[in-house]
């Protein structure tokens, strides 16, 4: 139990510190994401955006953890990882899009800064590919 709250603090630590990275000036590049999607989906598709993540981290060789952040149902982070690509996603819930979910989906570098664009870039497609074929999800964007 103690490993999952370690990993959910770094997570979290990881998220935020690209946030406040960004916000005030980076120390470098590893402190915000190479990549990120922008996922909205319709509030019932949960459950199949998130078999669509294990899916995809189970034939791209991620380890992935998914697990409540909050005490509101719908809260979830998303953390999968390998050798030389992480993976952070979390929901934002906008008061004003009443049955729609929005979910980031921020890439980075693990220690190997050594990785090359094109990794991210078939990352980025073949989670895409997924996205854009299952029900509920209304935009998958590149940012």
């Amino acid at each position: 139990m103690k490993n999952i709250f370690r990993m959910l603090a770094c997570a979290f630590a990881c998220l935020f510190g690209g946030v406040v990275g960004e916000a005030e000036g980076a120390q470098s590049s590893s402190e915000l994401p190479v990549r990120t999607l922008s996922v909205i989906m319709e509030e019932g598709a949960l459950p199949a955006f998130l078999q669509t993540i294990q899916d995809f981290s189970s034939k791209n060789r991620f380890a992935v953890l998914i697990t409540k952040s909050s005490y509101r149902p719908n809260d979830i982070l998303i953390q999968a990882w390998r050798d030389d690509i992480k993976i952070i996603s979390t929901n934002k819930t906008e008061d004003n899009e009443q049955h729609k979910m929005r979910f980031g989906i921020m890439l980075y570098y693990t220690c190997h800064k050594d990785v090359p664009d094109v990794a991210f870039s078939i990352i980025v497609d073949r989670i895409k590919d997924l996205l854009v074929s299952t029900p509920g999800m209304l935009t998958v964007d590149d940012q």
